[in-house]
This record gives structure tokens, C-alpha cells and sequence, in this order.
């Protein structure tokens, strides 16, 4: 596992909203692609479920989860998915 991935997942592992969560990287998908950094940890795909008593809306998990990797986007992660399971 990449230290992006795992920091990732320890910035999300500290959001109490959240019940659960699956981060994928999905770098090698867009190798080929022109403005690809070519760093192998640059695209990620999140899968989220929230805790039985959040009642955040679809906009607020990604503001929340975008907030907590804003450290990572400077870093150079590239690009984001979020899929709310």
C-alpha cells in the first residue's frame, strides 16, 4: 500500500460520521492520460457509509471528505470519486 493511500485512510478513519469506508487507487486507470503527475497515487476512488445517526447530505460528506484531504490535493492527489454506499 502507497503512504497516500494510508494517509487517506487515516484522515478518514478519524471522521466519526463515517461507519465504514473502502479507498481504492485507481492511479494505473490513467496512466496514459496527458495531465497524469505518472506518481502511481494520484487518482482515488472512496467509498463511504456514514454512521446510523449522520444525517449529512450527499454535498456535505464530499465538502467533509474534500476538507479532510485538502493536505493530500496539495501534496499532488490529483483526482477524487466518492461513492456514498
Amino acid at each position: 500500500m502507497h503512504m497516500r493511500q494510508q494517509n487517506i485512510e487515516g484522515l478518514l478513519q478519524a471522521c466519526k460520521d463515517f461507519k465504514s469506508y473502502q479507498v481504492i487507487n485507481q492511479s494505473h486507470l490513467h496512466q496514459s492520460h496527458a495531465e497524469s503527475p505518472q506518481t502511481g497515487q494520484s487518482h482515488f476512488l472512496i467509498q463511504v457509509t456514514l454512521c446510523a445517526a449522520c444525517k449529512l447530505t450527499t454535498l456535505q460528506v464530499h465538502r467533509k471528505i474534500y476538507q479532510l484531504l485538502e493536505g493530500e490535493f496539495r501534496a499532488g492527489l490529483h483526482a477524487l470519486s466518492i461513492e456514498m454506499m
